[in-house]
């Protein structure tokens, strides 16, 4: 008997020594919601013949979404003292429940949209990855082939190589969740790497009732009206009750034609549909008018909510290119630093004020007003005659108080349709009190 009790009281042991209770619990209790969390969960620093294919995506395990608003991602080489900033989220962008956010590098096909872009070169051999929270404290780290320490975990998992990623284990459709301060340990490299964005399938895997779908332009002009559409699908043989659509509407854009059952309050769009019957789709087109510069915006975190669905589901983001066409000459005034395309009537010509030992200046006007244009090198080369029409490509800069448009002199192009220019009456106290509305324009006083 006392042997058979020993036996009892040792497997009581093992068994109460097995569970996590009590204040020290790190396990979540019944019906908790697990909050959300980042984690590097794959990276790849270039393809065969393209070094450039490089990629970095996080994970979120948690059961709610993370706003990654003030987070930014930081690289460093195992051989320098540089922290480089790879990018930093300056404004509201949401990783997923269970679900992935994709940083692609700039101007590369990955076969999947990235939800944003990067510039920053990576390095196969050795390099680091340390993503930081809003108040610049370590969230995640990753090195590899022996790299800078502070941005490691434990030991330096394994080099990459062309065509190669790291991916953080267990991997695919099990979700990147292993996570034991260990870069070693908890990533694998992967022959067959596979990118996904914050609208790919949820992993682990899970069905979601619901479907989000966006259609827009790939590209548009500046200033331009153009048209969004949203698809929502009940993709189950149930009614889905009380669903509600939220759309970010990102910076420079803005809604200019607002249908039923949409409101936006700050730079969040909602859309309440309601009862959602088994298998039905809703759609709504909403008005969109691009800014008046040339950007690309990207429509991303907007997602689908229903009652007593735990998850919401997101939609794969879209790019949006607002390029060609012209800026006034009055708005393309306001923008300092970035470059522009305007359309106008010189004011004055070429060689008419001094321009350095080789620029050359001349002044052009359209409808809402006048800019001065200075072309280094342009000297014998651009020749702009006194009413020109001409189209000018360049940044815009603040020189000695002046506003000034700089182009390439190859971006100097005389159009046909040139015209008189008659000068415009203007008095003395205009000209002396507010010159800035005159600025670029032939005047009489």
């Amino acid at each position: 008997m006392t042997h058979k009790r020993s036996i009892i009281l040792l497997a009581l042991v093992i068994l109460l020594g097995s569970c996590k209770a009590g204040p020290d619990a790190t396990e979540p209790t019944p019906g908790e919601v697990i909050p959300g969390s980042a984690l590097i969960s794959e990276v790849m620093a270039g393809a065969q013949g393209n070094n450039n294919h490089e990629l970095i995506e996080l994970y979120n395990p948690g059961e709610e979404p993370l706003d990654l608003e003030g987070w930014s991602l930081w690289y460093r080489l195992a051989t320098s003292e540089d922290d480089l900033l790879v990018f930093e989220w300056s404004e509201s962008m949401l990783l997923p429940p269970q679900g992935h956010l994709l940083l692609g590098r700039d101007g590369q096909d990955l076969g999947i949209v990235p939800d944003v872009v990067f510039t920053q070169a990576l390095n196969t051999g050795n390099g680091a990855l340390e993503l930081r929270d809003p108040t610049g404290n370590q969230a995640d780290a990753l090195g590899w082939g022996g790299s800078y320490a502070p941005f490691t975990e434990g030991t330096s998992a394994t080099a990459l190589s062309n065509g190669v990623s790291l991916e953080r284990a267990p991997g695919g459709e099990a979700g990147n969740g292993s996570d034991h301060d260990d870069n070693a340990t908890d990533f694998i490299l992967a022959t067959e790497p596979s990118p996904q964005n914050s609208g790919s399938p949820l992993t682990p895997a899970a069905d979601l009732p619901v479907h989000i779908e966006l259609q827009a332009p790939l590209s548009v002009e500046p200033g331009s009206s153009f048209d969004l559409t949203l698809h929502v699908r009940n993709q189950t043989d149930l009614t889905v009750d009380e669903t509600v659509v939220r759309l970010p509407v990102p910076t420079g854009l803005t809604v200019g034609q607002q249908p039923d059952g949409f409101q936006i309050l700050g730079a969040l769009g909602t859309w309440t549909i309601g009862k959602l019957e088994a298998g039905a789709e809703r759609s709504l087109t909403i008005g969109m008018v691009a800014p008046w510069r040339y950007v690309t915006v990207v429509f991303t975190s907007f997602r689908v909510e229903a009652e007593d669905v735990v998850l919401p589901a997101f939609g794969s983001p879209h790019h949006l290119r607002v390029e060609g066409g012209v800026i006034p000459v009055s708005i393309a005034r306001t923008l300092m630093g970035d470059t522009v395309t305007v359309v106008g009537n010189a004011t004055m010509y070429t060689g008419g004020f001094y321009a350095g030992s080789s620029g050359t200046k001349f002044y052009l006007q359209d409808d809402s007003g006048g800019i001065q244009v200075y072309v280094p090198g342009g000297m014998g080369v651009v020749d702009v005659q006194l009413g020109d029409q001409v189209q000018v490509t360049g940044y815009i800069e603040l020189y000695r108080g002046s506003i000034e448009l700089i182009p390439l002199p190859e971006d100097v192009l005389v159009l046909e349709g040139g015209l008189q220019i008659e000068p415009s009456e203007v008095g003395l106290s205009q000209t002396v009190h507010d010159p800035a509305s005159l600025y670029g324009e032939l005047l009489t006083v």
